[in-house]
């Protein structure tokens, strides 16, 4: 199968939706699960509110982000199981790592 000469059109769309939607998932279930944990240490006053949704945040994209890649390189060796499952989770980890040290990166200030 070629999919370049358009021999299945809807293979194309259906990767990308999976992998979005993935995405999303990823991003839901990630900033849930940082704006429970932040909540909980904005209550015991050991981060202010500002802080707690800047973290909710930088979470809610990180975990989007890795999830789709991660999917990504799942559809792109189009295989499922345990090969499948090792690319995900491979892929998303690195994605992951690299996001968190960007995303915590200190701010360069102009002298």
């Amino acid at each position: 199968m070629d999919l370049l000469k358009g021999e299945n059109p809807s293979l194309i769309p259906g990767v990308a939706s999976s992998v979005a939607s993935m995405g999303v998932f990823g991003a839901v279930a990630g900033g849930t699960i940082a704006a429970v944990s932040n909540s909980v240490r904005v209550a015991k006053g050991e981060l202010s509110g500002p802080e707690a949704v800047s973290n909710i945040a930088k979470e809610t994209v990180g975990t989007g982000l890795s999830t789709a890649a991660g999917m990504a390189a799942m559809r792109a060796l189009g295989s499922g199981g345990i090969l499948g499952f090792i690319a995900f989770f491979a892929v998303a980890g690195v994605v992951k790592t690299i996001w968190d040290s960007v995303a915590s990166a200190p701010k360069a200030t102009s002298e």
